[in-house]
């Protein structure tokens, strides 16, 4: 099997910081923040086997209701 490259834009990578950033410093959990950032990094260089696949979309749901269910958790 063809194997791809994935690069990263500088943007992607900033916008990957920033979200690690607000989960480990704004709502204190560094341990959910490096388990996203690691789900992500790894759909995200899954392409480089198989770019024209259809889109994670349950594993992509999974990460944002889990974002979204700890947001709400923390909200006054």
């Amino acid at each position: 099997m063809d194997k791809y490259a994935v690069k990263l834009l500088s943007r992607a990578c900033r916008d990957l910081e920033g979200i690690y950033a607000y989960i480990a410093e704004t709502l204190l959990e560094s341990g959910t923040a490096q388990k996203l950032l690691d789900a992500l990094e790894e759909t995200i260089f899954s392409l480089e086997e198989l770019p024209q696949r259809e889109a994670p979309r349950k594993k992509a749901c999974m990460l944002i209701n889990t974002i979204v269910s700890f947001s709400s958790r923390t909200s006054p």
